[in-house]
């Protein structure tokens, strides 16, 4: 149950990591200024805050985009299909750190960290109660409900818009709210698809 409420995050993450790449992309032809970058150009910035910032040790845009989007697509694969062997644990971190470097945008690092740290720190064992129980029967639920709370954020910083918020601040609020929501979810599900596992 764990490695299933981790592959939901993990592919949430992955996809804000290609969505960077692909933005990068766009950018070809346009000089890189350093290590520190803006993923959306300024001719493909839908809105003033919607640069959505990355780290790129690599030479370009597009070099640093497809190698973005290559890291990505295996993520979702690693989440699909092997995430619950015990080496997987390890290639979840290696390759979020790697999708980090080639410009997979900074803003999930601490999700990713949190997730990876589920993954291989104990937390303890099931606590006897109510809410245990009940984080462990729908563990899954919420960590879809975090995965959507996350692309909504990306939704909104990526295309600027949301129905009956016109102003950047409104905007930023509700982006912001969604990630802190998200990241609840994700210790959620997280503790309760360990205690469902099993899992010390």
């Amino acid at each position: 149950m764990l490695h299933r409420v981790i592959a939901i995050f993990g592919i949430a993450f992955a996809l804000a990591g290609i969505t960077h790449g692909v933005f990068e992309i766009l950018q070809v032809g346009t000089l890189k200024p350093g290590l520190y970058i803006d993923s959306i150009g300024p001719l493909h910035r839908n809105w003033p805050e919607g640069n959505d910032p990355a780290i790129s040790v690599l030479p370009g845009f597009l070099i640093s985009g497809v190698v973005t989007v290559g890291l990505g697509l295996v993520l979702i694969w690693l989440c699909l299909m092997r995430l619950n062997r015990p080496i997987a644990t390890w290639q979840f971190l290696g390759l979020f750190v790697a999708q980090t470097l080639s410009g997979g945008g900074i803003g999930y690092i601490p999700f990713y960290l949190t997730a990876w740290a589920y993954l291989v720190i104990p937390t303890g064992a099931r606590p006897a109660g109510a809410v245990a129980r009940a984080l462990g029967q729908t563990a899954i639920l919420i960590a879809i409900v975090g995965a959507i709370l996350w692309m909504l954020a990306l939704g909104v910083s990526v295309l600027g818009i949301f129905p009956g918020l016109d102003t950047a601040g409104a905007k930023l609020t509700l982006i912001w709210s969604s990630l802190l929501g998200s990241f609840i979810a994700l210790n959620l599900s997280a503790l309760g698809g360990r205690w469902r596992s099993g899992h010390p």
